[in-house]
This record gives C-alpha cells, structure tokens and sequence, in this order.
C-alpha cells in the first residue's frame, strides 16, 4: 500500500474470496493491550502472575507482526480464540473500573491494582473467593493463554504471501474519509464527513470490526445495516443519538461500545433479535411494538453494564417479567430509570421492579426515578452476595429498604429521596442479621428534604465505615449515636439548619475530618474552646466548622 498510514481510528480489511481475513478486531485488540502492559509495566502486576512485562510485550508484538504478515487459514482458528480472549480482557477492565468506582471515595486507599496484588497472596492462603482475587486470577490467566497462542502461531509467521487482493479502509480522525492510491473509500463522498458516514454492500462480506470513535458524527446511515458480519461498533466520543432502525439485521453484532454518559433518544425495533449481543449500555423502553422491553428476554449474553431508561413505558408486571433479567448473569451494573412523566402509575410502579429482578451475580445497582411506597423485596436478599455498590436517587417512598443485610455492600449513596420521615432499626436489617452493613465503607445521605428522625446504630453495626456524609437534610434535627463506629475517620455536615448538637456520647476516637458547612446552630456550639460541644471534637486533627 503506496502512503504514510495516518493515526487512525479505525482499521478494516476487506478481501477476495479466496483468502479469508483474519479478523481485523485483534489488532485493536493487540494496540490496546500493549498500551495497558506499558502502563502497568513499572509495577508488580506482571511480576504476581509470573510474567516478565517485557517478554510478554515482546510476545504480543511478534503476533502482532504474524497477523499483518499473512492472512490465510491456519491462524483463523487461533486468531478467533484471540479475538474472543480480547473481550474477556476489555470485561475484565470494566470489571476493574467498576471496582475503582465502588472504592473512588477512599482517599486514603492504595490504587486499584496495588490493593489487589498486595492483597492476592494473602487472599490465596485464605483461600478467599472474593471479587478482588477472582479478577487477579483472571488477568494471570488471559495473559498466560495469550502468550500459548503466540506460540502457537508463530510457526506460520512471515511464511504466507499477504494477498494482492487485500484493501485496508481507514477512517481518520479528524477528517473521516482519507484518500489513498488503490484504497477502496469508505465514505460516502455525497455526505458531510462531520456529520454522517456511508458504507456500501462490497464491505458488508467480510468486515467485523468498525471503530467510529473520536469523531463529530451525529448520525450513522441505513446502509451500515449492509455490515452483515459486523461483530464490534464502536462509537465512543461521538454525537451520534440513534442508531439505524434496521439494526436487527446484523443477527452477528456482539458490541456496541458507547461512553458510559451517551444516551440514546430510541433505541431501533426489534433489537431482542440480535442474540450474540453482548455490550449495550443503553436500552431505552418504548410502547410501540418492536421497542418495549421484552426486547431484552433473549438478550442472555448481555455482560457489564446495562442502562434501562423510560420504565414508566412498562405497563404491566408482565412486560417486566418477560425482561428475564434475571437470566442475564455476565451484567455486574445495572441502571433502572423512571423519567418525569404525567403517565406514572406507582402502583405499576412496584410491580414492574419487584419483576426485574436482576442475577444475584450483580455487583453495582443503581435506580433513579422510583416512585412507591415501598422497594422490591429482592432489594435486601441476602443472596446478592457480590452486590458491593448501590445508589438511590430522585425517588419517592416512605421507607428504606433493610440494606444493612446485605454482606458485601461497600457503598451506598441516598440522594434526593423524599417522603421518608425516619430511618428505623430496620434499615440497618436489624432482627435479621447479627451485625449490621458488616462491609460498608461509605455512606452518603443527601436531599433528603423530609428526613427528621435517624435511630442510632446498634452496638456493633456499620463495622468498617470510613466516610459518613450527611448533606441538605434540613428537617433533620438529632445525629444518630456513632460512638461505637470505631473505623470512621470522616464526618460531613452540610445544610442541616435544624441540628444543634452532636451525638449525646460525641464522635469516635479514630475521626480525623469533620467538616460542618451551612449549619448555623451546630456551628455555634462547636466554636473552638469555647463552643458547647467542643470538648466532643477536641481530639479530631482537621476541624473546618
């Protein structure tokens, strides 16, 4: 190929007939674990699983060699473990992102990836099953299988003429087309390239693999429905706000990989057909037909995050139930949201979540909108064993659920609930467990506009809580007992306007931050030496009252 290669985001190949391509996912694949290697090159992540970080470099760069020098049968079927291999690696990073997301707050926490390799070899003589270890000896295990597979295909390198027939399509960034002698174009000169991109039959043999990232797209076509063996769309960093409404066509698509903030204005009928999907952040519920949700029932392969958005569309229990969310077992966050809406029904409400039901494999939930009474009883099961993340937020019920029973649950946030008048024993599953929220590091309570009233904690509860942050209840008028939380080492205080004292038996001993901001009455009283409740804070390092 005459030209200078640009830095490119995307790389596709298409071929003649008679040399199959070798999937042009591995590629991408190679670049970006070669960066990640890079990154943790300086570190003990290589040394733990027994790998030299420059040979196993090396290894990656010498397949990466194999796969541009030749494009014939014999490393199809080691390529295809590759490619497969390559997204347990990408669901392995989530997994890490979600596990630096639970712990973000923890300033005073090692980085995710010396906490768990300081932790691996204890973990292993303990013979602990948890999430930490699980994802070490994941990581040790990828990286040992892709270094076989090198192996195993280094016999054929450099060994097979690269066929004449052989097109590289490239879409660069920032302009989206790019012109080469003898390169097929990609895009459809007709369209803006700032805006929308074109494909046409000839790609829609062979291409797997299409990375649109980083561009100002604002729409993809119809014909990239033409891409019938596409397995990976990428769209990161782009405007783009629906896809083509044919999609179900691609019966071989398994990614969509969007930012984590994109979302979608619709989501195109029929999409339950596209069995092998396994990345789709954003699933938004629609009442016509093609749209609502029993578009997930057989969607079984769904792995990392999932966003469900408009569940005010869900009109019945059955609709919901049909969702089979608790098939789904590769989902570890799940997003539940009811938008603002004059069609809410809260009785519809509680039976439509009591039926999503996710697998007790989840490890992050969030729900926003909610709007009952009362929370599904599979909220507090004890049988979500991994669940370690949970958020609430702009919903309205009148009590909470008994989250305290929940074993591993890390961290927990309550933002702008209303309706709740008292947080009781039960909150902290009190009759039911022996020791309160026995792994929760963090507790944030906000917005809790109609909050007046919080029993204390029993002796023994909230074990290992660390930050506790109470925001804008302005109707709350009593802090509940926390002497015997003897982990905690930060207290926030803000806009509390009706608290006037500390807990009757003061702070634990182990606090070293306690912030009061916009609580006039409880700031008074805590002045320096000369505030009532001085002698409670006397002994914390930084007070900002």
């Amino acid at each position: 190929m005459n030209g200078h290669k640009p830095n490119n985001i995307v790389s596709m190949e298409t071929t003649s007939s008679t040399a199959p391509p070798s999937p042009p996912r591995v590629r991408g694949m190679l670049d970006s674990l070669i960066e990640y290697c890079h990154i943790l090159e300086g570190s003990q992540a290589f040394a733990n699983v027994g790998i030299s970080a420059n040979h196993f470099i090396h290894r990656l760069l010498t397949l990466q060699s194999c796969l541009r020098d030749n494009d014939r049968d014999p490393q199809q079927h080691c390529c295809s473990k590759v490619m497969d291999l390559s997204y347990d690696l990408e669901t392995l990073f989530e997994d890490i992102e979600l596990q630096q997301h639970v712990g973000s707050s923890y300033s005073s926490d090692p980085p995710f990836w010396s906490q768990l390799l300081a932790t691996q070899h204890k973990l292993v003589h303990q013979g602990s099953s948890s999430t930490l270890y699980g994802t070490s000896q994941r990581l040790a295990s990828m990286l040992k299988l892709l270094d076989q597979f090198v192996n195993e295909i280094k016999p054929f390198a450099c060994s097979l003429p690269l066929p004449k027939t052989q097109i590289h399509v490239i879409v660069q960034k920032p302009q989206i087309g790019y012109n080469y002698h003898g390169l097929k174009q990609l895009i459809d000169e007709n369209e803006s390239p700032s805006s929308s991109v074109g494909f046409d039959d000839n790609h829609g043999c062979v291409l797997r693999y299409l990375d649109l990232s980083n561009n100002p797209l604002k729409e993809l076509p119809d014909s990239l429905t033409n891409l019938l063996r596409l397995q990976t769309l990428k769209i990161l960093q782009t405007y783009i706000k629906s896809l083509p409404k044919n999609l179900y066509k691609m019966v071989n698509l398994r990614h969509v990989c969007t930012d984590s903030g994109m979302c979608f204005e619709s989501v195109p009928p029929y999409i339950g057909r596209l069995v092998s999907l396994q990345t789709f952040k954003d699933f938004v519920v629609n009442r016509q037909n093609g749209c609502k949700i029993i578009e997930l029932k057989d969607l079984n392969n769904l792995r990392g995050k999932l966003c469900i958005r408009q569940l005010e569309n869900v009109t019945s229990c059955d609709e919901a139930q049909q969702a089979r969310l608790y098939l789904k077992k590769h989902l570890t966050w799940l997003r539940l949201c009811w938008s603002e809406s004059d069609i809410l029904d809260v009785d519809v409400n509680f039976d439509v979540i009591e039926f999503l039901q996710p697998h007790h494999n989840l490890q992050l939930l969030e729900i926003y909108g909610y709007l009952n009474s009362t929370f599904p009883r599979w909220i507090s099961d004890t049988s979500f064993k991994n669940l370690s993340s949970i958020t609430l937020e702009e919903c309205v019920c009148e009590q909470l659920p008994e989250f305290g029973v929940l074993p591993s649950l890390r961290s927990l946030r309550i933002s702008v609930v209303t309706g709740v008048n008292d947080i009781y024993e039960s909150f902290y599953g009190h009759g039911k467990v022996k020791v309160g929220f026995p792994s929760l590091c963090t507790l944030y309570v906000s917005f809790m506009l109609d909050l007046e009233t919080w029993f204390g904690f029993a002796n023994g509860d909230l074990p290992k809580l660390e930050k506790l942050h109470i925001i804008s209840c302005p109707e709350l008028k009593h802090l509940p007992e926390m002497k015997n939380l003897s982990m905690l080492n930060e207290l926030v205080i803000e806009e509390c306007t009706k608290l006037n004292s500390l807990p009757k038996n003061g702070l634990p001993g182990n606090v070293k931050l306690l912030r009061i901001h916009h609580c006039p009455d409880l700031a008074k009283k805590c002045r320096r030496k000369v505030g009532t409740e001085w002698k409670k804070i006397a002994h914390i390092p930084s007070i900002d009252v």
